[in-house]
This record gives C-alpha cells, sequence and structure tokens, in this order.
C-alpha cells in the first residue's frame, strides 16, 4: 500500500510538473490572480470615480508584426476623429510586468481594440 501511494504521489508529481513546464502554467495562473484583483477593484468604484479613471477611449492590442499597419492606417484613421488611444509604446509604465501594464491599460479605456491577425492569433499574448 506504500509503494502504491509513493508511487502515485510521484507520478502526479511528474505529470503536474511537465504541466506546468509546458503549458507555462504560473504565468496563467498569475495573470488569472491580476484580472481577478482588477474586477473586485472595478466592482467597488462609484461611478463617478470610474468616470474619472478612463484616460482613453481605446486600448489597442496587437501583434509587433502588424505594428506598420496600425501605426500608418489604424492609429492615423482613429485619432483624427480626436479619439485618444492607448498603445504599449506610450503608455506601459517601464518595472511592471506586461500583464499588469495590459490590465491597468484596459482599465484606464472605455474600450479595447484586439486586431486579430494571423500574427497576432500566433502569439502567447492572444
Amino acid at each position: 500500500l506504500l509503494v502504491t501511494i509513493g508511487v502515485t504521489m510521484l507520478v502526479l508529481t511528474a505529470t503536474v510538473t511537465a504541466l506546468c513546464i509546458y503549458f507555462d502554467l504560473p504565468w496563467y495562473l498569475r495573470m488569472v490572480c491580476q484580472w481577478t484583483q482588477t474586477r473586485r477593484r472595478a466592482r467597488n468604484l462609484p461611478l463617478e470615480e470610474l468616470q474619472r479613471t478612463l484616460q482613453f477611449h481605446a486600448f489597442i492590442s496587437y501583434s509587433g508584426h502588424d505594428s506598420a499597419w496600425v501605426k500608418s492606417e489604424l492609429l492615423p484613421n482613429l485619432e483624427k476623429e480626436d479619439i485618444r488611444i492607448c498603445l504599449h509604446e506610450r503608455s506601459f509604465v517601464p518595472g511592471k510586468s506586461i500583464v499588469e501594464n495590459i490590465i491597468n491599460c484596459i482599465e484606464k479605456s472605455y474600450k479595447s481594440i484586439f486586431v486579430l491577425s494571423p500574427n497576432f492569433v500566433q502569439s502567447e499574448w492572444c
């Protein structure tokens, strides 16, 4: 019985470790925790304060491979209509994690725009 329990625990530990390495589970768990904290904070804010914290009309998320199109086509067309855009190049805070920066930018924006190209879909950020 002791050997069976020991072997089972060893196999279970190896499986969990392999899954964590393969699927980058710790990164996803951190992201889920930050997202949950953000949702909880947003729910507790009064509407007036929420409107004061919104600095942008939209946050744009895109693949670096599509940056030429975003900067030459999408961004000029939106900004000529006086739409305030939040881009990672302009708004990310150095020293904070990428996930934390993304969540903060989404929190400061009324809407989020995701440029769903093949490059974006294949990226880890999708």
